[in-house]
């Protein structure tokens, strides 16, 4: 820079006058001073864009092992993504309906019609137990899951690798703390949303118990006056359960009908996970998962089995010994028994034994599929 300047002033000197060489001085720092700061400019931009995570040397390798056709193992992420968004579901379906819910609820636990079914008080004991270590387990298990994701370290490791390079830059430790706090939030909600379905079916269920009762003994009076009015109330306590399912059932499959077909790619992507890492989390997952979707699958398949079993309380009364206008009645009862009630599923069919062993099957079919892929 000195030589520069020093050569600039002797060839003024030489060629023009002391104030004319003032003048040519300038202009040739300044023409020196812009290129200058130019290049720094340049140089500034360039070490930028060096020290920046696109041209950083460990993305340059995770580039060229994608563009090598390295496989990249996202069966976590998929996991993460579909559970969390079907968790989000629930709560937000719940919070939309949840006047639907307060009428069901109303509905299930009102006795002042109809009275208290004997076994009620144990029915509800049994759920209060149930919930508890249900409730406990979900929360203790995400605790787990997600101190697991924190400290393990094969965790420490990108979410996504293909994530990773579309954005530009290592977004690991915001998306894991993303992960462990929607976790926590939604998914014990998510889990207590369908133990409330399976408890409000066995509430339901001990009121078809005592309705059972009532149906055995509506006819062994001699009175014909008496008969038909045990009848008649048998009848609308009847048609007092069939509308409390129907309740039931048009919240539940807004709120958990998707679980058909989301059971199946959850299931599929945590055995893949288990195939290729060895981790507690992933079993943590199945088991909470297989639990939700086993509930409701066996409320389902009980409202099916004990709706259908009412005509058989029907048929032990004495129908036999009575006039043609009772006998009639009980056999339009089994008639409409004949159709049973059930939790219907989205798209299509219902909760039941069938439907969580087709799940099982097409999640391993899934599976098989992913690992010959992968």
């Amino acid at each position: 820079m000195g030589s520069k300047q020093e050569e600039g002033i002797e060839l003024a000197h030489k060629q023009d006058g002391p104030t004319q060489a003032c003048e040519n001085l300038s202009r040739h720092w300044t023409h020196w001073d812009e290129e200058t700061l130019g290049a720094q400019r340049n140089d500034g931009a360039t070490a930028s864009r060096s020290n920046c995570v696109g041209d950083s040397p460990k993305f340059k390798n995770e580039k060229e092992e994608v563009q090598d056709n390295v496989p990249v193992d996202i069966s976590e992420d998929i996991v993460g993504f579909t559970g969390l968004a079907n968790s989000m579901f629930l709560c937000i379906m719940f919070e939309l309906n949840v006047k639907e819910w307060s009428r069901v609820f109303f509905h299930i636990t009102d006795t002042s019609k109809f009275g208290m079914p004997p076994k009620m008080s144990q029915v509800i004991d049994k759920c209060n137990r149930f919930s508890w270590i249900y409730f406990l387990y979900c929360c203790t298990g995400i605790i787990i899951y997600g101190i697991i994701n924190i400290v393990d370290p094969g965790s420490q490791q990108e979410i996504s690798l293909s994530l990773c390079l579309a954005v530009g830059y290592n977004i690991h430790r915001a998306c894991l703390n993303s992960k462990v706090f929607c976790s926590v939030s939604y998914v014990p909600p998510s889990a207590t949303l369908t133990y409330i379905i399976w408890e409000a079916g066995e509430l339901i269920i001990a009121k078809i118990h005592h309705l059972k009762q009532l149906f055995e003994s509506a006819l062994d009076n001699d009175k014909l006056e008496i008969r038909r009015a045990r009848l008649r109330f048998c009848i609308q306590y009847h048609q007092d359960i069939i509308s409390t399912i129907e309740e039931l059932n048009g919240a539940a499959r807004k709120v958990c009908g998707q679980l058909s077909f989301v059971a199946s790619i959850v299931f599929s992507c945590i055995g893949t996970q288990m195939l290729k890492e060895y981790s507690i989390h992933p079993m943590l997952h199945l088991i909470g998962y297989a639990m939700a979707v086993f509930l409701v699958c066996q409320n389902g398949q009980k409202i099916r089995d004990q709706t259908y079993d009412i005509q058989d309380a029907v048929y032990k009364a004495r129908w036999y010994d009575n006039i043609t206008s009772t006998t009639k009645d009980s056999q339009l009862i089994m008639l409409r028994c004949q159709k049973p009630l059930c939790m219907d599923a989205i798209p299509f069919g219902i909760f039941n034994f069938s439907l969580l062993l087709v799940i099982i099957k097409t999640s391993y079919s899934y599976l098989t599929l992913i690992n010959k892929t992968s």
